[in-house]
C-alpha cells in the first residue's frame, strides 16, 4: 500500500467519524422501501422554519450531500399528545428525496408522526418517530433526537 492510499484511508476514516457523531442512537431510517431505495444517512439535521418542523437525513457521498429522506410536518396547533395520523398526516406531513439518482418516494396511503419530546424553538429539544405506508404497500420508518436549528425565512 502506497503513502497516497494510507493518506486516503485516514482522511476518508476521519470524515466517516465525523459525519457518523452528526447521528444519535435513537436516529435511524428503515422500511421495506429499502429494497427499492437506499436509505443510508451519515447526518440527521432537525430545522425550525416557521410552523414546520424539518427532519432531513444526509448522505454524504464524494460527489455531492445527498437528501436520503426530509420530512417536513405543519406542526402549528398539534393535538395534545404532538401526534399526527391519519387525513391530518397526509394534509400536514410531506416527504421528499433529492439523491444523484433521481430516485422518489411512491404515494403516500397513510402515516404517523409522533413527538415524544417537542420543544419548538432554537435550541430546543426535540425526539420522535414516524411510520409511513406507501400506496405500493411498502413502509418506511425514522426515529430523530437532537436539538432544533431555526431557519429564518426573510
Amino acid at each position: 500500500m502506497g503513502i497516497r492510499h494510507v493518506i486516503f484511508a485516514i482522511i476518508a476514516g476521519g470524515l466517516l467519524s465525523v459525519s457518523l457523531g452528526a447521528c444519535g442512537e435513537d436516529d435511524y431510517l428503515e422500511g421495506s422501501i429499502s429494497d427499492e431505495l437506499n436509505l443510508d444517512f451519515d447526518e440527521l439535521r432537525l430545522h425550525k422554519q416557521g410552523g414546520f418542523l424539518l427532519v432531513e437525513y444526509v448522505h454524504r457521498t464524494f460527489e455531492a450531500s445527498e437528501t436520503t429522506c426530509k420530512l417536513a410536518a405543519d406542526v402549528t396547533a398539534l393535538p395534545e399528545d404532538h401526534a399526527i395520523e391519519g387525513l391530518d398526516f397526509l394534509q400536514r406531513v410531506t416527504l421528499r428525496r433529492s439523491t444523484v439518482q433521481y430516485s422518489v418516494f411512491p404515494q403516500v396511503r397513510e402515516g404517523k408522526l409522533e413527538l415524544k419530546e417537542f420543544e419548538f424553538e432554537h435550541g430546543g429539544s426535540v425526539e420522535g418517530t414516524f411510520y409511513v405506508l406507501f400506496e405500493n404497500d411498502l413502509t418506511l420508518e425514522g426515529g430523530f433526537s437532537g436539538k432544533l436549528v431555526e431557519i429564518q425565512i426573510e
